[in-house]
């Protein structure tokens, strides 16, 4: 009994620790970049009653300043919280890494893999904390022995990669020089981010970039500050070459919305609106397309996500007029079957099986809707 009362403090912030696990802690929400202030909208001329568009947009240049400064905040309290309560495991860990230890070898006889797998609410989650020094070497001694789903350990490591204590990166740089792991590359990446061999790393990383790598693109634009959890830009000349060759309309669509943040977050405005601007009308591939011709809808789906993650851009970042218009322009589209023909009525499929298309109007829509709720006021 007195081993299950010293462990009990392991299970008591469940829930909470395994969402900062999943990446909680893992900021990317607008990343610190030069201040950019809205334009100012154009007077009604006198005499005229403005249409909804104008309304919706003078409420948005009065209000996205304080939208994106209270998101800030919320950001930064999240941060401060999550990052209150690893202290506080790590010192519930330092009483019992022993029993803690011995807890999860009992565990794992239990799993049908045999490891530790970090799936759901579990006692490994709880016992993983990523700038412990405890944690790491709990989960070191368990990796020595192969009692690890190290794929997980590694993404959970990349997704607080700018908190990750000095303990982790022996396991991490395990995991980095073997060719044969899944997670080789993912583990460069969190290495990487913590600030170990960026130079042997760099070129490797730039190489996953070019076929579509989305996290190793991150690290190499932005570093995190531990102090708020908020991702910095890194503006140096090798990540400018880098960007010029990343911009072609070949690159992955996804990949080019990203450097559309990162020219934004630069202050490079004009070019991150017309990065942003390509993107969002950009036609799918398979749209209007007879059903028998159809073919894979993988890149659709690719580019539905960078427009998505363009209009972010747009609205949020870039915040031109004309930025505004466009997204305001894209949330009134009419989506209909004709757009994928063959379909299902969108209320009979699942979010999974959604054209995107359709997806990206309603993305778009809800962009507008926080920004400038008078958009679809009557």
């Amino acid at each position: 009994m007195k081993h299950i009362c010293k462990i009990n403090p392991i299970f008591l912030t469940g829930i909470l620790f395994t969402l900062i696990t999943a990446g909680v802690l893992y900021a990317k929400a607008i990343p610190a970049g030069p201040v950019r202030k809205p334009q100012q909208s154009v007077p009604v001329a006198k005499g005229s009653k403005p249409t909804k568009y104008d309304r919706a947009l003078a409420k948005y240049l009065d209000d996205i300043d304080g939208i994106v400064c209270k998101r800030t905040e919320a950001d930064l309290l999240r941060f401060k919280e999550s990052m209150a309560l690893l202290k506080q495991r790590d010192a519930q860990l330092a009483d019992s890494e022993a029993q803690t230890l011995e807890l999860l070898k009992k565990e794992i006889k239990k799993r049908p893999s045999g490891k530790l797998d970090f799936d759901g609410v579990c006692i490994e989650n709880k016992a993983f904390v990523p700038d412990s020094d405890v944690s790491a070497r709990i989960f070191t001694s368990l990796t020595n022995e192969h009692l690890v789903d190290v794929d997980q350990m590694v993404t959970r490591l990349f997704q607080n990669a700018g908190i990750v204590s000095s303990s982790w990166i022996p396991v991490l740089q395990v995991v980095a020089h073997d060719q044969g792991s899944p997670s080789q590359l993912l583990a460069m990446a969190t290495l990487y981010r913590a600030g170990v061999s960026r130079d042997l790393l760099r070129a490797p990383l730039e190489q996953s970039v070019k076929h579509g790598d989305k996290r190793a693109l991150d690290v190499l634009f932005y570093d995190v500050d531990k102090a708020t959890g908020r991702s910095m830009v890194v503006k140096t000349q090798q990540n400018m070459d880098l960007l010029e060759t990343l911009l072609g309309s070949s690159m992955n669509p996804e990949i080019r919305a990203f450097c559309a943040h990162f020219a934004a977050d630069s202050g490079n405005y004009i070019l991150a609106e017309k990065v942003c601007t390509d993107l969002l009308w950009q036609p799918y591939k398979n749209a209007h397309k007879p059903k028998n011709e159809i073919s894979d809808s993988n890149e659709d789906h690719a580019l539905g996500r960078a427009k998505q993650k363009v209009m972010w851009c747009l609205v949020y970042k870039i915040k031109t007029k004309t930025a505004f218009k466009q997204v305001y322009d894209y949330a009134n589209l009419v989506w209909t079957d004709c757009d994928y023909p063959g379909t299902l009525p969108k209320e009979f499929r699942g979010i999974g099986e959604y054209p995107p298309a359709s997806l990206d109007i309603d993305c778009a829509q809800g962009i507008i809707g926080e920004v400038s709720i008078i958009a679809y006021e009557d």
